[in-house]
């Protein structure tokens, strides 16, 4: 069973993870009866090593995919960060245009107050991009991370 590639894999399907499941059910039935069988056999002894194998193939899968998965949860931890506080930096700008005088207080001319609005919604689409591309990273991450800790491999070796 190699280890889990790195590279982007479509989702499983239900009925992949039920034929996986399946499989390798009927490998620890196989290695179960060999292992089974009397005292000091050959096929017993290979039951015992083999599942020692996988019992190994497993634990470093299961490493693998724990490292994967704590580097993109820092990752998002980083971006939901820098994100948080280009919000908070955004709700200062916007208490600040709410402090200035109402528009009939105001003498500046309609057309530098239009820019100003322009530019508001500019750094507000801006910012609702950003929250969109954090989120369809964390969903990427997310598919990568299932992905990665897909059983199919195990699938090969019943």
């Amino acid at each position: 069973m190699p280890p889990p590639s790195h590279g982007p894999q479509k989702p499983m399907t239900a009925d992949q993870v039920e034929e996986w499941l399946q499989a390798i059910d009927g490998k620890r039935l196989e290695l179960t009866l060999h292992a089974m069988e009397p005292l000091y056999n050959t096929r017993r002894e290979l039951a015992v090593i083999e599942m020692s194998h996988l019992l190994q193939e497993a634990i470093e899968e299961v490493r693998v995919v724990s490292a994967a998965l704590r580097e993109q949860s820092q990752a998002l931890r980083d971006r939901s960060s820098a994100v948080r506080a280009y919000s908070q930096h955004l709700e200062k700008q916007s208490k600040r245009h709410q402090e200035k005088p109402s528009i009939t207080e105001c003498t500046e001319p309609a057309q530098n107050l239009e820019d100003r609005v322009s530019q508001f919604k500019m750094q507000l689409r801006r910012a609702l991009a950003e929250c969109q591309q954090v989120q369809e990273r964390q969903e990427a991450d997310r598919q990568r991370g299932a992905a990665a800790s897909t059983p199919e491999t195990f699938k090969h070796s019943a």
